[in-house]
């Protein structure tokens, strides 16, 4: 916590090096009329300014939230730091702990995935399984049998029982890419799935109990498919019991320079080469 530092070039730099390196929350401490002061805070990009006197409990609890979403970022790789990737996050620490079922969205690249191995890494399921499955990349041939499993016999090739991705996710987390794919004929089946957490494998009437966390995401607007008939409504709805929407880069370019870095430094190290600066120009 800096106050009249705030002024003090060593302060100054004590407070970069604390956010850069220490990854520590940085706060200022302003009284009533300390304009330089605020706008110091402001060019060290201070988490938060409270006036003087501060109450402690909330800076504790501010701290302790800036800390451990720090920790899901590193966890995960999720870079960013505006308003939209900040209340995403947030809601990943708020609903992780939690059984309810995630609905993640947003457009192509923005970090569903990442998201989604957030939320099993921060659950109780954690030391289980996390399956992420592409349901674009499977033909439909194949899904059926991917997700539910299939028996000995009941197609050309099968000759023995195979549990399916749900089944091998046992006790853990599933991550079901790109769901408004998923074949009308099959929703329905998916469906029993989320209701009464049990499943036939392909070829038999013999249902199966799976205990499995349940995370899906699209990059379509789900609502919109199942308003005119091409998305099941009810499961939608079962889908969509915790909604984490991600922003495009379009809108958080503030956080384009911290991505550069970041990039940067990544590929610098895989690599073996030395840092690479980029100008604000660049």
């Amino acid at each position: 916590i800096l106050t009249g530092g705030l002024k003090n070039e060593s302060a100054a730099t004590q407070a970069r090096q604390a956010r850069q390196f220490g990854h520590i929350p940085v706060f200022g401490i302003a009284r009533e009329g300390e304009e330089g002061i605020r706008q110091a805070a402001r060019a060290l990009d201070l988490q938060e300014v409270f006036s003087h006197p501060p109450d402690t409990r909330e800076i504790l609890l501010l701290g302790r939230s800036l800390m451990e979403r720090h920790r899901l970022q590193e966890a995960t790789g999720i870079v960013g730091e505006t308003d939209g990737i900040r209340e995403a996050l947030e809601r990943v620490l708020q609903f992780a702990p939690v059984q309810a079922t995630v609905l993640i969205t947003g457009e192509s690249g923005t970090g569903k995935e990442l998201v989604a191995r957030g939320i099993h890494a921060l659950s109780p399921r954690r030391h289980k399984s996390f399956i992420a499955v592409n349901l674009a990349a499977l033909s439909e041939t194949l899904l059926e049998s991917e997700l539910f499993g299939h028996v000995r016999g009941a197609f050309t090739g099968a000759v023995s029982d195979r549990p399916g991705r749900f089944e091998r996710a046992g006790g853990g987390t599933i991550f079901l890419d790109e769901i408004s794919t998923l074949q009308y004929d099959l929703q329905a089946k998916f469906l029993r799935v989320l209701q009464e957490r049990e499943l036939a494998r392909l070829g038999s009437d013999e249902f199966i109990k799976v205990d499995v966390r349940i995370v899906t995401a699209s990059n379509k607007d789900l609502r919109a498919l199942a308003a005119s008939g091409r998305f099941r409504d009810d499961l939608f709805h079962r889908l969509n019991v915790v909604n984490i929407d991600l922003p495009p880069l379009s809108q958080r370019r503030e956080d384009i320079p911290l991505l550069v870095r970041t990039f940067a430094d990544r590929f610098a190290e895989k690599y073996e080469r030395p840092g690479v600066s980029v100008s604000v120009e660049a």
